[in-house]
This record gives C-alpha cells, sequence and structure tokens, in this order.
C-alpha cells in the first residue's frame, strides 16, 4: 500500500466573536474518493460539537488548560463526489471557535497511532513522539495556540 499525502489546499480560520454555528470552508483540492478532516477547537469546558451527516469522530475530545479551559475534536469524512460545500459546526456553547480543514489522499480513516495529549502555556511545543502500528502512514500534528 502507497502512504497516504496530504492535500495542498487545506483551510484554516476562527471566530471573531462567540457564535452558535461556525461555517468550516472545504478545502480546495478535495476529490472524490478522499478523506476531509476537520479539527476544531473552543473556549470553554464540555464543550460539544455537532458537525454535519457523514463526519464520524476520529479523535476523542480532549479538555486542556492554558490558562483558559479549552475543548478540541477531530472528524473526518470520505468525500463521494469532490464537489462538497463548506461544513456548518453546531456548538452547544456560543464561543469563539478556531479550526482548521484539510484533505487527505489514498488513506483511510482509522488511526492507527496516537500521541499523547499534551497541554502548556509556554513559547514551546513539544510533540510526543509515536509509534505507528502498520506500515505507511501519514503523520499530522496540529496545534491550536
Amino acid at each position: 500500500m502507497t502512504a497516504p499525502t496530504l492535500n495542498a489546499g487545506y483551510q484554516a480560520g476562527n471566530s471573531s466573536s462567540n457564535e452558535g454555528t461556525t461555517t468550516v470552508t472545504v478545502p480546495t483540492t478535495l476529490a472524490a474518493g478522499d478523506l476531509w478532516f476537520i479539527a476544531m477547537a473552543s473556549d470553554p469546558t464540555s464543550q460539544t460539537f455537532t458537525f454535519p451527516a457523514g463526519f464520524s469522530k476520529e479523535w476523542s475530545d480532549f479538555t486542556f488548560i492554558t490558562g483558559t479551559l479549552v475543548e478540541s475534536g477531530v472528524v473526518a469524512k470520505k468525500v463521494s463526489s469532490g464537489s462538497d460545500g463548506n461544513a456548518s459546526v453546531t456548538v452547544g456553547t456560543s464561543e469563539r471557535q478556531a479550526w482548521v480543514s484539510f484533505g487527505v489522499h489514498g488513506g483511510n480513516a482509522t488511526l492507527h497511532a496516537r500521541g499523547t495529549d499534551q497541554e502548556g502555556n509556554s513559547g514551546t511545543i513539544t510533540f510526543p513522539a509515536v509509534t505507528t502500528t502498520v506500515d505507511d502512514c501519514l503523520l499530522v500534528r496540529i496545534l491550536f495556540t
């Protein structure tokens, strides 16, 4: 099997004020059969994210503290036509969100390895070591600041 590749054309954004629904922009280079991932973080602890139909949770929600409580989540879906529109994500508490939206070609939505959830409040980030469990994995690290 060939290792999956990260597509060009990722999108990222954040809310400028509190909102109950956040629009996540679709990556510009998704093709039929690609995976569309969305990672999102929000200010309040115990925030809930409701993603559109077709997305499945790929990473357990993680609450962490960096001076403020923050909640994060990661979801994915396989693109059927390559012409998906933007995603409207509803949150349980009106608040500001930050997100990144990216595509992966040639992969599946199964996570074969996971690093350790980490938090911090310094100017330096250290990502944990990751040991994969199968060949030809794509490692993606996401940092919300």
